[in-house]
């Protein structure tokens, strides 16, 4: 990997949330691509089903602040049984 890439990488990690997202949507938007392979054919499919229900609003998102309390829930929970 080259250091630009490295230093690119970098200093993404030190943007606050919201522009990390809005540097992700720009660089999404600059692949012209298929999946890179990471992702199996048929996660990829379902992935890409439920992204279009939530656009035509067939499904409801969840408020990011609402699942990471949850998950926070459980993964305290989890600390204390182990």
């Amino acid at each position: 990997m080259s250091s630009t890439l490295e230093a690119i990488k970098e200093a993404a990690l030190a943007l606050p949330e919201p522009e990390r997202a809005e540097l992700a949507d720009f660089m999404y938007d600059l692949v012209d691509a298929p999946p890179s392979g990471k992702l199996h054919p048929d996660w990829y499919a379902v992935a890409q089903e439920r992204f279009d229900e939530f656009l035509s609003g067939r499904a409801v998102g969840i408020p990011a602040e609402e699942v990471m309390k949850k998950l926070r829930r459980v993964i305290d929970e989890a600390s204390r049984v182990s």
